[in-house]
């Protein structure tokens, strides 16, 4: 009856310990997940902040199109042209920000719908005359229509505030070839010419046809030290030989 008795309690206790021990294990598993989930919510918050900083970052390089509209303005008169130190820079506002809906720049060809009859002719006779030099290319991006003559531009043509400006690079050649040779850094400007009138289109030909001859210039004399160059070569081998 003891011995009975004994193996009773025996078992009563076994069982206990497993459900104790099975309850301590569930206790620890819903700690582990609760755990994990803090720690992929802090990773979370760390990233957008990251991504946040980044865009606002992304935002603060960018250069207004209007403010770069108004430094052309200034620096050029209706039918002059002034050296401008700086390339101009795309038009698009690339930065985005949480909460902020960004509204694109417009491109050159939705600009040119809303020049005035006017405009869009002086617009079309200048590309129209760049364009028939020979051996060029024409080149049109979203900000700006580009003529090319081998590697050198033309003209480059851009819309600022609902008028046409043009742009040219006033490098010579010649200058251009003596510091080359003397292994100097060539840094080349551009000139910008606003059309708002016939005589400005005219300056803007002139331009045009200074720059296209320039590059063929350049051309020419590269030809001839090309050719000179493969002279003095035969000349070498024929005295090795």
């Amino acid at each position: 009856m003891l011995d009975a008795i004994g193996l009773f309690f025996t078992e009563l206790f076994s069982m206990g310990a497993f459900y104790v021990t099975l309850t301590i294990l569930l206790v620890i598993i819903v700690a582990l997940l609760i755990v994990v989930s803090i720690a992929l919510f802090k990773l979370i918050k760390v990233q957008r902040k990251t991504l946040s900083s980044l865009f606002k970052l992304a935002n603060s390089n960018v250069v207004n199109d209007d403010e770069e509209a108004n430094l052309v303005d200034d620096s050029i008169s209706d039918t002059d042209t002034t050296s401008l130190s700086e390339e101009v820079l795309p038009e698009f506002d690339l930065g985005l920000e949480e909460d902020k809906v960004v509204v694109p720049k417009k491109t050159i060809a939705e600009k040119y719908l809303l020049l005035s009859d006017k405009d869009k002719s002086y617009y079309d006779d200048i590309m129209s005359y760049a364009e028939s030099l020979p051996s060029v290319k024409r080149s049109k991006s979203l900000i700006a229509d580009t003529v090319i003559y081998g590697r050198d531009t033309i003209i480059k043509t851009q819309i600022k505030q609902g008028k046409v400006v043009c742009m040219f690079i006033t490098a010579n050649a010649e200058m251009k070839r003596i510091l080359k040779e003397e292994k100097a850094t060539v840094k080349e400007k551009s000139t910008s010419v606003k059309v708002t009138d016939d005589k400005s289109v005219e300056t803007v030909k002139t331009c045009i046809d200074l720059a296209y001859k320039a590059s063929d210039e350049e051309k020419r004399l590269k030809h001839l030290k090309h050719l000179a160059k493969r002279r003095e070569d035969r000349k070498s081998k024929l005295q090795s030989n």
